[in-house]
């Protein structure tokens, strides 16, 4: 009898032993599941605070972008034309006003073309060539008539007019809309630029649900074998 109910006591102790140990199975996968879950969530969200700071900033480039080339646009068209009113003017004192206004349009474009090339990313620094070549032919056609006296504006502004102002009006229509395509095709790249960012987030989160997905069928799969193998062992004991 003692025989018995020593052989007994170690089978409930061994069936204890398994219950613990099939319960410790059970709740180390649910927790490698959770844990798992977790992690991605924490991913997602670090993901996508990071995809709306590089949208903000992206945004602010281009809008940034796109002010200077809509002001270096209206500034050509501009200068040219108060660069033709300044010839054609007759009184001197309204000349000066044309003449004022010109230098400060001038100075304008100086600086918008200047800052747009600081600021424009490495990839379009290549294209910026043309636009630059372009700008400096425009402005050496306004510049000579600044450096008159008011005695050479009267005797040479209608030969400069016909012969170097007016010839060049297509070319100076051209610019104004090379600027303009520009502008549109910045905004075109801002949205490629943004909708990838957010394609590529959902990639990222697509990945990372799969393998959270992926880890708890894992972890669900490795439990089962560990109860298993425990109820076989228990059941050979």
């Amino acid at each position: 009898m003692p025989g018995l109910v020593q052989g007994e006591a170690e089978k409930s102790e061994i069936r204890k032993r398994s219950l613990v140990a099939r319960t410790s199975a059970v709740w180390l996968g649910f927790s490698l599941l959770i844990v798992l879950t977790l992690l991605g969530n924490v991913y997602s969200y670090f993901s996508v605070l990071r995809l709306e700071q590089e949208d903000v900033r992206t945004r602010s480039e281009f809008q940034s972008r796109d002010q200077l080339l809509d002001q270096l646009a209206n500034d050509v068209y501009r200068a040219s034309a108060v660069a033709r009113d300044y010839l054609l003017e007759s009184d001197e004192r309204r000349a000066g006003t044309r003449r004022t206004d010109l230098e400060t349009i001038r100075a304008r474009i100086f600086n918008a073309l200047a800052t747009y090339e600081s600021n424009s990313p490495s990839y379009e620094r290549a294209n910026l060539a043309t636009l630059h070549q372009s700008v400096d032919y425009f402005l050496s056609l306004v510049e000579p008539p600044l450096q008159w006296t008011g005695e050479q504006r009267k005797r040479e502004s209608d030969s400069y007019l016909a012969n170097t102002l007016l010839p060049n009006s297509e070319r100076v229509e051209k610019l104004v809309r090379d600027i303009t395509v520009r502008d549109e095709r910045e905004v075109e790249e801002s949205e490629r630029r943004l909708q990838a960012g957010y394609l590529g987030l959902q990639k990222q989160m697509v990945f990372v649900s799969l393998s959270a997905l992926l880890g708890g069928v894992a972890a669900a799969f490795l439990s089962a074998r560990r109860i298993t193998r425990l109820q076989r062992e228990a059941e050979f004991r």
